[in-house]
């Protein structure tokens, strides 16, 4: 219903005129690969791929911690590493989403560009995996990390140290 109001009508094509933007660079994303072609075609794969390595003695959950990790692997490409968890809450405890994460070095330095990924919320009794990313040429990323992974409004965090990339 317009009444009258010639402000909504600005306010209204601004939306539009944003939204049009935001397609645009949507489109504009989506022409670049997937997948090993998308990291193969931005250059985050060199000839030896991507490396994995087991983060064993990282699993071990603190007492008292609300979410237990299962595993943990970590990953390094050209110019990014990862870390994949698989975690689990205790039948007690509430529904978990991650909402942040950081990968500090021994420096104190953290790592850039640091995205989060989750494949569902952590429930009671079932595994959910969690991939934690950060950009990290080869030459960066041969420290130590310490990972701390928390859940909305900055609760429920997950820290594992000793970090580290194939």
């Amino acid at each position: 219903m317009d009444d009258g109001d010639p402000g909504r009508g600005i306010e209204k094509d601004a939306r539009l005129q944003a939204c049009r933007e935001q397609v645009d660079r949507m489109r504009v994303e989506r022409t670049q690969p997937e997948g090993l072609s998308g990291l193969i075609a931005t250059r985050q794969l060199d000839r030896t791929g991507v490396i994995a390595m087991e983060l064993i003695e990282a699993t071990a959950s603190q007492p008292g911690d609300f979410i237990s990790v299962c595993t943990a692997r970590s990953f390094r490409s050209v110019k990014r590493v990862a870390v994949e968890l698989w975690l689990d809450v205790p039948e007690e405890a509430v529904p978990w989403n991650a909402e942040g994460a950081t990968l500090r070095g021994r420096a104190g330095e953290d790592l850039t560009g640091v995205t989060v990924w989750q494949d569902a919320t952590v429930t009671r009794g079932t595994e959910r995996r969690v991939v934690v990313e950060a950009e990290a040429p080869e030459n960066e990323a041969r420290s130590s990390f310490v990972l701390k992974l928390w859940g909305t409004g900055g609760r429920h965090a997950v820290t594992l140290g000793n970090v580290t990339f194939p």
